[in-house]
């Protein structure tokens, strides 16, 4: 058995530093990830804390270019894991999921971000009983469902974009935002006709994702 009172004093002081850095990041972190999904980027669980931390010293300095590249190669290299676990969670929407990928993948973008966000709100509504993108006093409707769940400090860190308006949803009178930024509502009715490029659809499949992992750990 190791004799844990002869390891070297530097370890402890390392692990403490560690420690001390990751409770920094907890502190910024929920402020960091509605800054990110405001520019179109929602965050997974599974994302080392040191490559969060990355990203949103990025964010401050404004890098946004960096990280659409960083996100954008890091989300294309887990698309077939996404695609293949959207279907066995979600059997009865394969055909349409199916669908949308193949035309992500062709670069049909004009086509694969409608679908995709179509299957965003009616995963939510499944599961949660309220579409992702409806709000109720300028609040996402997801808020009230997720403040109803008992939940630990990190997970409802994560939670951040789910709790509160991001330029994705907000309907068109309220829209705040440069253009640039997609808008599920623009984009539905028919107002954006830009919207179809390879980022946009890989920041959508990046909240699709991010809506069912969240979900999942919700109600585990």
């Amino acid at each position: 058995m190791a004799n844990f009172f002869n390891i070297d004093p530097r370890l402890f002081e390392e692990i403490q530093d560690s420690l001390r850095r990751f409770a920094e990041l907890l502190k910024i972190l929920p402020g960091y990830l509605k800054k990110l999904a405001d520019y179109g980027w929602f965050i997974s669980l599974d994302m080392e804390p040191r490559e969060i931390q990355l990203i949103c010293d990025k964010l401050t300095q404004g890098k946004m270019r960096s990280i659409d590249l960083q996100l954008s190669k890091r989300l294309e290299l887990e698309l077939p894991r996404i695609k293949k676990n959207l279907i066995n969670k979600y059997p009865h929407r394969k055909k349409i999921l199916q669908s949308a990928f193949k035309a992500h993948n062709n670069k049909n973008y004009y086509l694969s971000i409608p679908v995709l966000l179509t299957q965003i709100d009616g995963i939510c509504i499944e599961e949660l009983g309220v579409y992702f993108f409806s709000t109720k006093n300028k609040k996402p409707k997801t808020k009230e469902i997720i403040d109803s769940y008992e939940i630990g400090y990190i997970l409802n860190s994560f939670l951040e974009p789910m709790k509160v308006t991001t330029a994705i949803s907000q309907s068109i009178k309220d829209k705040q935002y440069h253009t640039s930024f997609y808008n599920r509502h623009e984009i539905l009715h028919g107002i954006e006709t830009e919207y179809g490029t390879k980022l946009n659809s890989c920041k959508v499949i990046s909240l699709l994702s991010y809506i069912v992992e969240m979900i999942e750990n919700l109600k585990e």
